[in-house]
């Protein structure tokens, strides 16, 4: 994996977490779709169902992201301060743009 010099080497694991479950959150939405298409269910519905399942994942995402930080007690100094609405993540695209 290609990182850039002077990033710290739990920001592999970090990016190494989010590959999982990008993958996971696809193959669980194809599986979705395929079993629910067995069901007997017609395209509109399972359409429907995956967009709200993914829509609901994506929620939930930026949720944990914009107020899920951890306590003090669990040794931080203070919690990250609030991050911009649909932030770019650290990405190469966004120039590895990480605080």
């Amino acid at each position: 994996m290609l990182l850039p010099d002077g990033v710290a080497p739990e920001a592999r694991l970090l990016l190494i977490g989010r590959a999982l479950r990008a993958f996971t959150d696809g193959f669980v939405a194809i599986l979705l779709s395929v079993y629910l298409l067995t069901l007997g269910l017609g395209k509109w519905e399972v359409g429907l169902i995956s967009s709200a399942t993914l829509l609901g994942s994506a929620l939930a995402t930026l949720a944990v992201g914009q107020w899920g930080f951890v306590s003090h007690s669990a040794g931080y100094s203070s919690p990250p301060q609030r991050a911009p609405p649909l932030a770019v993540p650290c990405s190469p695209l966004a120039g590895w743009r990480c605080r």
